[in-house]
């Protein structure tokens, strides 16, 4: 990596990821658009290089599909899946299928606006943000302030609206009044930070990150408040 940044002493690097098994770095060519080079693993076009599904690449190669990508703000990884937004809040995706809300269930080799977190996106003044874990669940926050989940709700991470089950359809997670200010997704659990300092949280509880009682259930299959009582500031 360091070789390949040595060569490329015009590239002005932004930001680096590491996700799981692989690296994802960010290369700004100008201050209207950024390009994304990844290497490692490209398991199930984790990439979005369009390359091999099973390499593994020493070198880094360009992410595809962003050429309609205004300057990135963000992006977030799932375990097979990579979601990418742009500052006109346009939602981009490749890899996997089992988080990431894919149209047609299949794998994106290069980065993609067919997808069903787009769609609700465009239909909702653009996206805010968006949040993956490592169990491939995904939680869309739209500019209207409604939140939406897809993928795989092991042990409730999305709520008890579906059951524990992968959901390729994104569904409304969450009622609220107030704006969502932050959102945070453990291993199989999410937290969402509200305007008024209150918090709620759902999904696993085993080792009680959820705020509750040692005697509560092994998971929270509810959106409750964390801690049970009171503001967190």
């Amino acid at each position: 990596m360091q070789d390949y940044i040595k060569q490329n002493d015009k590239i002005d690097i932004k930001t680096i990821f590491i996700p799981q098994n692989r690296i994802t770095i960010s290369f700004p060519y100008t201050k209207f658009h950024t390009n994304l080079f990844g290497c490692g693993s490209n398991e199930k076009q984790s990439l979005g290089c369009g390359g091999d599904r099973e390499a593994k690449y020493e070198k880094p190669q360009e992410c595809l599909g962003l050429d309609d990508c205004k300057n990135i703000i963000d992006f977030k990884f799932g375990y097979f899946h990579t979601f990418v937004q742009s500052s006109d809040n346009n939602i981009f995706t490749c890899g996997n299928d089992s988080g990431s809300s894919f149209k047609v269930p299949s794998e994106y080799s290069s980065f993609n606006l067919n997808t069903h977190f787009q769609d609700i996106a465009q239909n909702e003044g653009g996206a805010k943000g968006i949040w993956v874990n490592n169990y491939n669940a995904s939680i869309l926050l739209t500019q209207e302030n409604n939140l939406y989940g897809c993928g795989m709700n092991f042990e409730y991470c999305l709520t008890n609206a579906i059951g524990p089950q992968t959901v390729s359809i994104p569904f409304k997670l969450l009622e609220i009044k107030l704006k969502v200010q932050e959102i945070s997704c453990g291993f199989k659990s999410s937290f969402f930070l509200l305007e008024d300092g209150t918090a709620y949280t759902c999904g696993s509880n085993s080792y009680n990150q959820c705020g509750s009682c040692d005697n509560c259930p092994s998971y929270q299959n509810y959106f409750h408040l964390f801690p049970p009582k009171g503001k967190i500031y």
